[in-house]
Order: C-alpha cells, then sequence, then structure tokens
C-alpha cells in the first residue's frame, strides 16, 4: 500500500483509497482485505490497535484518550468486533454474550465489509471512529456497502458511561435498503436501536439541521447526529468524518462542501455512501484535481 492510496490530513485523519477527475478509484485499493487494513490502522497509530484473526475474525481498539482498554488488542480483548461492542472495561469474553450488547450482524467486520476481490474500497479512519466504504463494481455497479464504528463526537453522555457514546452504523444495497445502526443500552446488556428513516421524506426526529452549511444553493449539509429511537428520542451524538445533505446525490458520487466544516479539515470532498430517507449521507475522502 503505496502513496496515493495512503494519505493523512491535517486533523488527525488517515484516508484509504482516493478519487480523481479522471479515475473514480486507485487501482490498489481493489480487494482490501482485513489483514492490509489492520495494517493501515496499527501504521497510522503506531501501536497495534487493529488485529485480523483468521478464526475470530477483526479486533479494534481506537485509542482515544478516555478508553479503558490498554493496548495491544487481542483476540480476547478488544472494544469493535464482529461479536459487537464491548460494554467491559476489562477483556470481554468471545463465549458469553451477556458481556457483549448484541450477537451476529451488527458489526460484521468480518464478512460484511471485507474480502471481496471485485470490490473498490474507500476508508477514513480517527481515533475516534473507523469508516469504510465499498463498491462492488466490477460484478454489480449498484452494490454498495458502507460501515462505520467508534465513538461519537459531542456526546451525551459523561466519560464515566463512555461506552455509551459508542456506535456502529451500516446500510447494503443501491438505495440502502438493508440498514442498521446502534449503541450499547444503557444499565444493561442489550442493544439500542438509533432511529434511520426508511420513508422518501425525512424523519423529523432524526434529521435536523446543526450548523447548517449552504454550499450549493438549496442544498444544506450538516453533522450526521444518532439519536435513540425511543421517546425523547436523545442525540447522543454525531458521526466524526460524516456529513448528511439534502442533495439527491447518487450513492459513490462526490460532493465538495465548501461550507464551514465541523473538524476544520483541509480535505473538503465527501463521497455519498448511503441514502437516508430522501437525504445523502457524505463520508470524507481523499480527492485530487476533482473540478
Amino acid at each position: 500500500m503505496n502513496l496515493p492510496l495512503i494519505n493523512n490530513d491535517n486533523v488527525g485523519n488517515s484516508y484509504y483509497g482516493w478519487t480523481t477527475n479522471n479515475q473514480d478509484w486507485a487501482p490498489e485499493s481493489l480487494g482490501f482485505t482485513r489483514i492490509q487494513c489492520a495494517n493501515w490502522i496499527n501504521g497510522f497509530f503506531g501501536q497495534p490497535c487493529a488485529l485480523a484473526d483468521a478464526t475470530t475474525g477483526f479486533h479494534l481498539i481506537l485509542p482515544v484518550s478516555f478508553e479503558s482498554l490498554s493496548l495491544p488488542v487481542t483476540a480476547s480483548k478488544f472494544r469493535f468486533n464482529n461479536l459487537g461492542i464491548s460494554r467491559t472495561i476489562g477483556n470481554p469474553s468471545t463465549t458469553t454474550m451477556n458481556v457483549q450488547y448484541c450477537a451476529v450482524n451488527c458489526l460484521d467486520l468480518l464478512t460484511l465489509i471485507f474480502n471481496r476481490p471485485s470490490a473498490y474500497y474507500w476508508a477514513v479512519l480517527n481515533s475516534h471512529s473507523l469508516s469504510i466504504f465499498n463498491d462492488n463494481y466490477l460484478n454489480n455497479s449498484q452494490r454498495h456497502t458502507f460501515f462505520s464504528c467508534g465513538w461519537l463526537r459531542n456526546p451525551l453522555f459523561p466519560q464515566s458511561d463512555f461506552v455509551q457514546n459508542a456506535y456502529f452504523l451500516w446500510t447494503v444495497g443501491p438505495d440502502s435498503n438493508s440498514r442498521a445502526a446502534g449503541r450499547p443500552s444503557l444499565g444493561g446488556s442489550a442493544r439500542q436501536n438509533f432511529v434511520l428513516p426508511t420513508a422518501t421524506t425525512p424523519d423529523p426526529i432524526a434529521n435536523y439541521l446543526v450548523s447548517c452549511q449552504t454550499a450549493t444553493p438549496g442544498a444544506n449539509a450538516t453533522e450526521f447526529y444518532l439519536r435513540d429511537n425511543v421517546a425523547p428520542n436523545k442525540a447522543v451524538g454525531y458521526v466524526p468524518n460524516l456529513l448528511k445533505c439534502s442533495l439527491d446525490i447518487p450513492v459513490g458520487g462526490i460532493y465538495p462542501n465548501k461550507g464551514i466544516d465541523p473538524d476544520g479539515s483541509n480535505i473538503d470532498t465527501w463521497k455519498c455512501v448511503a441514502k437516508i430517507g430522501n437525504e445523502s449521507l457524505l463520508m470524507r475522502v481523499w480527492a485530487t484535481g476533482l473540478v
């Protein structure tokens, strides 16, 4: 994995894959594997934060200041993996599900994202989150998968309840009809789902404007806040390196955001990775030469 496949910006983000004005993907990004992803993560942080294990899957600890798990990550010491989000402050059990908040297919880092040899990949990483988008272009130009996990910014809960600010989010398909998002429940081992609208009109609870930006006349882009799907629908925080936009951008399309950047990054290009209601979910990507 050589430049320009991996790049870093000015606010602590690392990027995998790129887009240019005459080529939508880096040829080297075809068939991103768990091992490549773990090597990228560990190389960026300079410490063993990710582990790709052929038997137990993909394991991740993001090195934020409030994380209670010490590194190195192992198959029995992780915060995020394909079993779920660990709610413990020690080593989670991979067999006792009461220390996980969900089971199969909530964080499918093993099969949902990786090891598609005909798919092109884009990803963005920082100490708070990992987001990955793939486009299975060679077999089906309408097949898209997006996944994100980590810690929400501007969190609702204090650091003493820090696991409640963890999240996962994934969507599959050209219209993002298959989707899920959630977090550990407060005071229990169950999964607390987030609101993700599926109708053609915005959900007034899930979709609301924060620090509204007007990059294009009539287009609003804002941080993507996640709200619990039960009353009083608390906004738990926003997902790093994602924006929600009112423009109807096709999945895979690029949107240059010229408004106020929520994180102050010098990278202002965003790829549409999912549809949320009739709005577009954008992930920050590395791009050069776009007009």
